[in-house]
């Protein structure tokens, strides 16, 4: 009798192992379904590409900009590419093997004995287009999901009761790599940080907990000293170009917000299912760490609705970020298995009837809906999907990144813009090569013209903001020279080139960073954008006849 039990056992525990591992085959399938690399990815690349051939962290090799957004995502890639010497697939491993992390750090949550829970956590993620678009991209989403999936799987289901300075270095230190991967991802981790400090705080003192919270905080405060010396501000080139960008209302910030929120409820309604539900579940909830999550959720939301949505064109970007967090919260708060069953008939429901779900991508079902810029449909169209692939020509194959090498073995030196001459850099940068120089229009990959203010009537895209290149621009890029026409901008020009080109450690260089980062030099751009102003007006008069400015 005691044998039969035991065999039923083995049998049982077998057939747990088979149904976990066929969880993560489906999701590696729908993964592979929908792996792709953005052009946005490429603008990373090429710095990666630089730095490996040993011309530095640059974007156009005579001048230090950080063209990117996530120093950790790209350092990774860095150390990768040395071995591969190649993106595209390079980029989908790191991007698989982070997405299969996060599912291991859920296997050892639940495991076998909770295995309703496990099922549930995977299948979501499986069902919604918001996460599994960026479980790939080239982008920095699956790392970041990564250390979101270990910060918070340990925080929420944490069994002791008692808090230590290790503990507190430890959450803080994940905490600040994630913000290494993501800046704006610490408004996640600013309430469960701050409620571990007290903790540390009340049981061993204000000493520890200081010393503990900023052992976890040095990977930070080392990018930002390296930042500020190597590239001589504390932020990306790409916040100056987009998320800081002059000539943008904020009636346009709140009017993109609304827009992304809605396209993404329209296209991924699971996820804002999920999202709401475990916002409400932790206002009924006694679990007081699932409340503190929310609270990271809600700043999430606010944040995005507010004033990160006009970064990006990518519809639905930032969303699988908070759905993340909604589904541990869920996992943590609701304890009755009747209830995740109807989840679990929710997810079959949606992941069946919607046009978009991501089992769907790439098949004759899959619509794209109107609303929004379905970027991983619009890429797979033009060839940069794992699906493209055809034996004998690599990946991308995108007409972006054919005109890349076209210009690579051309007799031109520099250009304005990329595979379509205006945006379009980062396929057409990466194959161009290192001794071409490219002139980014919109900023993103030009000190200069990130920090100039758009023209009033220039009609823009979110994430894309077009600058006029002012006289004298061009030759001085291309004569490594200051020859810009208008004086103060002249000057100002001076400054960013000194900064950028000059001597790393010369002590006029370090005064000329100060003096940039404390506003000495704002005057000067803000006369020519005036004056710009002006000019254009004047223009638009000339052409058009009388016209009335607002």
């Amino acid at each position: 009798m005691k044998n039969k039990i035991t065999q039923q056992s083995k049998l049982l525990a077998k057939s747990k192992v088979l149904f976990i591992a066929l969880l993560a085959v489906v999701f590696i399938i729908v993964f592979l379904q929908n792996a792709w690399v953005v052009d946005d990815a490429y603008i990373t690349f090429r710095t990666v590409d630089n730095a490996v051939r040993g011309y530095g962290f640059t974007w156009n090799t005579f001048e230090r900009v950080q063209v990117y957004t996530h120093p950790l995502w790209m350092l990774l890639m860095t150390v990768i590419y040395f071995f591969t010497r190649e993106a595209f697939y390079t980029v989908l491993v790191i991007s698989l093997i982070c997405c299969l992390g996060v599912l291991f750090v859920a296997y050892r949550i639940w495991g076998q004995k909770e295995l309703l829970k496990l099922s549930f956590f995977t299948l979501a993620l499986i069902a919604s287009k918001t996460f599994m678009d960026y479980t790939s991209s080239g982008l920095e989403y699956p790392l970041l999901y990564l250390l979101l999936a270990v910060f918070y799987g340990s925080f929420l289901f944490r069994k002791k009761v008692t808090w230590s300075g290790k503990d507190l270095s430890f959450y803080s230190l994940i905490a600040f790599l994630s913000y290494c991967t993501r800046q704006d991802c610490i408004l996640l981790f600013i309430a469960p940080i701050f409620y571990i400090v007290l903790k540390v705080a009340q049981s061993r003192g204000n000493y520890e907990a200081g010393k503990s919270l900023f052992l976890g905080m040095v990977p930070a405060i080392c990018w930002h000293i390296f930042s500020i010396i190597y590239y001589g501000f504390p932020f990306p080139n790409t916040a100056y170009a987009k998320s800081m960008t002059q000539g943008v209302t904020y009636t346009a910030y709140l009017q993109t917000g609304y827009e992304f929120i809605k396209t993404s409820i329209f296209w991924d309604s699971f996820a804002w299912i999920v999202i709401i539900t475990a916002i409400v579940a932790c206002t009924v909830s006694k679990d007081r760490k699932a409340q503190i999550v929310s609270i990271g959720v809600v700043f999430y939301l606010l944040y995005i609705g507010f004033f990160a949505a006009i970064a990006t064109h990518m519809s639905g970007r930032f969303i699988g970020i908070p759905f993340l967090l909604a589904l541990f919260i869920l996992n943590k708060t609701i304890r009755s298995r009747r209830l995740l069953s109807v989840y679990l008939g929710v997810i079959f429901i949606f992941t069946f009837t919607s046009s978009v779900a991501p089992i769907k991508a790439n098949t004759f079902w899959y619509k794209i809906k109107p609303g929004g810029f379905d970027t991983r449909a619009v890429v797979c169209s033009e060839g940069a999907c794992l699906v493209n692939i055809v034996r004998g020509k690599p990946l991308p194959d995108h007409q972006w990144f054919l005109k890349g090498e076209t210009f690579r073995y051309s007799q031109e030196v520099m250009q304005v813009g990329g595979g379509n001459s205006a945006g379009g850099i980062g396929y057409f940068g990466y194959t161009a090569g290192p001794k071409k120089i490219i002139i980014d229009p919109l900023g993103l990959a030009d000190p200069l013209l990130a920090r100039i203010a758009i023209d009033f009537d220039t009609i823009w895209q979110p994430g894309h903001f077009s600058r006029h290149i002012p006289e004298g621009y061009y030759e001085s890029v291309r004569r490594q020279e200051n020859l810009i026409h208008d004086s103060d901008l002249q000057e100002y020009y001076g400054k960013i080139k000194e900064i950028t080109q000059g001597d790393l450690l010369s002590w006029s260089r370090i005064k000329t960073i100060y003096e940039m980062n404390t506003g000495r030099y704002s005057e000067k751009i803000e006369k020519y954008n005036k004056r710009r102003k002006i000019q254009r007006q004047a223009e638009l008069i000339q052409s058009k006849g009388n016209v009335k400015f607002f």
